[in-house]
């Protein structure tokens, strides 16, 4: 007979049967499996945070100094090709390409009237260039790959509708042109542009430091750069190419901005 004060007997599934020291130790264990975030856990993550996700972005954005160079490399190619099909027109008939689309335009042979759809002056300078080298054979090579018409427009004509282009920088926004002759009116009354992003940003003939004209017996031709904005810092010039102009006989060096 088992005495009325005598413990019950303990069986494998009974807990109260357990030691002290045992429940002690599943209870630590159970605890440290909760708190899984230590504090070298926690310098971890931050440190990641603070260091890696910065550093990933400057990776990963377009603008990290290597595309850059690379994006502004090839806005001075194309430059290249478009400064030697303009001295190419000006070698043929003695002056430079226009930089207004006048209806029934007399300059280069061929030239027709047409009519811009919808009626507009975006991007003007920059078509007029494309238009006259197009109706004269001196696109640039591979001018269709650098083409683009941010706003939209077409040529009506006789023969149909055809896209009104406009020559195209890295950042996908059309070069501005200018012809020393519209240089006054664009300073009194900018032009309009339509940038890759439908925004519009009106050009301006660009300036020397002591405030006159670069280039005024010729031509201005430039990208907005990356930024997308004109006469900023970061415009790319046919200046900025080197070497004079031979037909320019100002024979102004390069240089940004104005």
């Amino acid at each position: 007979m088992t005495p009325a004060n005598a413990p019950a007997a303990s069986g494998p599934g009974d807990v109260s049967a357990a030691s002290p020291a045992r429940v002690r130790r599943a209870g630590g264990d159970g605890a440290r499996r909760a708190r899984p975030w230590t504090w070298w856990t926690r310098s971890i993550v931050f440190a990641v945070l603070v260091v890696g996700f910065p550093a990933i972005v400057i990776l990963l954005t377009p603008g990290r100094p290597s595309l850059r160079r690379r994006a502004e490399s090839e806005a001075q190619s194309r430059l290249r090709r478009l400064r030697d099909a303009i001295q190419a027109w000006e070698a043929r008939f003695g002056a430079y390409p226009p930089s207004r689309l006048t209806a029934g335009t007399t300059e280069g042979p061929e030239a027709t009237p047409f009519r811009v759809q919808p009626p507009n002056s975006n991007n003007e300078g920059i078509e007029a260039l494309y238009l006259a080298l197009a109706r004269t054979g001196l696109l640039p090579p591979e001018s269709a790959s650098l083409a683009t018409n941010t706003d939209g427009d077409v040529i009506a004509g006789g023969e149909g509708e055809s896209p009104l282009l406009e020559f195209r920088d890295p950042w996908d926004n059309p070069y501005v042109y200018f012809v020393a002759a519209d240089y006054a009116a664009a300073l009194r009354d900018p032009p309009s542009y339509v940038t890759a992003s439908g925004e519009g940003v009106t050009p301006r003939p660009r300036l020397d430091p002591a405030g006159a004209v670069r280039r005024p017996a010729s031509y201005q031709l430039f990208s907005m750069g990356m930024d997308g904005e004109p006469n900023t810092d970061d415009d790319l010039s046919v200046e900025d190419l080197g070497g004079a102009d031979p037909t320019d006989r100002s024979s102004l060096g390069g240089g940004r901005g104005g």
